[in-house]
């Protein structure tokens, strides 16, 4: 069982990162009040239309842990065939997570300590057989309060070409 390695992501961001998900980080981080986690509330979709269809959230419980896809934009879903808005994240990748449970701790991680989390790699949930790597961001948000409500994800799969999906 191998460990699924992330960053975790410091104020400016990580270098050579690709520059759709560097535009997110400098969005989350303008809204974010004196450099916290930023709130649902002020996330506006308007203000990023076109990285929407990569955007996917997760509403986060703490105890007993638990995710749920709160939304999945049309590019991710068509990547992974299916849209799993509504149902649970350890259901919707039970297998994944049977095999390797350590998957979660990148989660854990984020839902305790509201650290923001970046990633490039090999695909590690169930998509598409030609999609083959992914880059993406996953940012803790507040629901107003003190803790961490949602994770606020981006994704961008490439083919095994190296060509973005």
């Amino acid at each position: 069982m191998s460990q699924v390695p992330y960053e975790i992501v410091p104020p400016a961001g990580v270098a050579g990162w690709h520059r759709n998900i560097d535009r997110l980080w400098r969005y989350v981080r303008a809204i974010a009040p004196g450099g916290g986690m930023p709130s649902r509330r002020d996330f506006d979709p308007v203000d990023i239309p076109d990285l929407l269809p990569r955007i996917w959230m997760l509403d986060v419980a703490l105890d007993p842990f638990a995710l749920t896809y709160r939304l999945c934009g049309t590019m991710e879903t068509a990547s992974l065939e299916r849209d799993p808005t509504g149902q649970s994240f350890m259901d919707v990748h039970a297998d994944r997570i049977a095999r390797e449970p350590h998957f979660l701790d990148r989660y854990r991680h984020m839902a305790r300590t509201g650290e923001a989390t970046w990633r490039r790699g090999r695909l590690v949930l169930g998509h598409n057989d030609r999609h083959k790597t992914v880059e993406n961001l996953m940012v803790p948000m507040t629901d107003g309060g003190a803790a961490v409500a949602i994770l606020l994800c981006y994704s961008l799969v490439f083919r095994a070409d190296g060509s973005l999906y």
